[in-house]
């Protein structure tokens, strides 16, 4: 757990105990990769909306939240550990969007962090991750059924998340339903260079308003060293300025920087402390944190604040995610940028 806590600053909370408890206990590793989950069981759902009175939703899908060589895949009902940590992570990153989006997210059987990047170095993906990617499939494809309703909707997703998200759109986004989607945050993901070209109705984002386009970014300093998400021919574009070239951002733009507590709370938060400057080569997301000390990790690489993706441009995210809602449902943003400039300075 120490690594867990280490790796995504996920700490166990009261708050998160008192999530649904577990009624069942699923099949061995070995039937894990075949059987298929059920997701008409909400107990399958990490988050769920009481009642999705918004007029946009998100299906998020959560990170790599666990390191057990020994238990390749995650296992909610009965790894009650790896359960709450989701919890956590979907708490804290969806804070981004709840404001204004019904937040859908699935348990998904994910790749324990060891396998997942052997996979990744050995350029086996989506490899070992092909379970939990079908189970992401098919969460969708239950939403998509049975909890949309036809509203427009946002995909969003962290590290292996972005990457199960990527193989939905790789695999279905050729279909009509594919036209309600604003946009598609898939942050931190690797393994997207060159699958832009194969799939033609998979589009990049151009700027900080166009819909129906993926999102991308992976965060690091300027002498990262053994980075598994930067590579070359990867797409990016900064969350700062919302430019795919090497425009400098700096930190003026950054509307905040979120810290949180062990109930997943926002603590604190930063305007202004942080900018970027992407490299259009890798998108790797250059920037320099006053402490790089929290968003390193052992397991990541040098330098690598793959970590701090979301957390640095926290506010950003959550403004940009406006502007591209509004857009699809009306063709013209609002400016959320005054208002947020002002909480912001109150919240420093």
């Amino acid at each position: 757990m120490k690594k867990l806590l280490l790796l995504f600053f996920l700490m166990l909370a009261p708050a998160v105990m008192a999530a649904q408890q577990p009624t069942a206990s699923l099949p061995t590793p070995a039937i894990l990769q075949i059987q298929k989950i059920n997701y008409a069981e909400p107990d399958n759902w990490a988050q769920l909306p009481p009642k999705p009175d918004k007029k946009v939703d998100v299906f998020y899908v959560y990170p790599t939240i666990y390191v057990d060589e020994n238990r390749p895949y995650m296992n909610w009902h009965t790894q009650e550990d790896q359960r709450l940590a989701a919890l956590l992570n979907i708490k804290m990153n969806t804070g981004t969007m709840k404001d204004f989006a019904n937040i859908y997210a699935p348990f998904y059987r994910q790749t324990e962090l060891n396998t997942a990047l052997t996979a990744l170095r050995a350029g086996n993906a989506p490899g070992p991750m092909k379970v939990g990617f079908d189970d992401v499939e098919d969460a969708f494809q239950y939403y998509l059924d049975y909890l949309n309703q036809g509203r427009p909707f946002i995909l969003f997703g962290h590290s292996q998340g972005a990457m199960a998200l990527f193989n939905l759109m790789k695999e279905k986004f050729d279909q009509p339903f594919a036209k309600k989607m604003v946009a598609a945050y898939l942050i931190g993901g690797p393994g997207m260079n060159g699958d832009l070209q194969k799939y033609p109705w998979l589009k990049f984002a151009k700027g900080e308003t166009d819909t129906g386009v993926i999102i991308t970014w992976n965060t690091q300093a300027a002498d990262a060293i053994d980075d598994l998400f930067a590579l070359p021919g990867t797409p990016g574009i900064n969350p700062l300025n919302w430019k795919t070239d090497a425009t400098p951002a700096e930190a003026e733009l950054n509307l905040g920087t979120a810290y949180f507590d062990q109930n997943g709370n926002i603590k604190e938060e930063k305007p202004h402390l942080i900018g970027a400057v992407l490299n259009p080569e890798n998108g790797a997301l250059i920037v320099n944190p006053p402490t790089p000390e929290l968003y390193e990790n052992e397991y990541l690489g040098t330098h690598v604040y793959h970590t701090g993706d979301v957390s640095i441009f926290y506010r950003n995210i959550e403004a940009n995610a406006q502007k591209r809602i509004d857009v699809f449902l009306n063709g013209q943003p609002e400016d959320p940028l005054p208002a947020l400039l002002r909480e912001g300075q109150s919240r420093s």
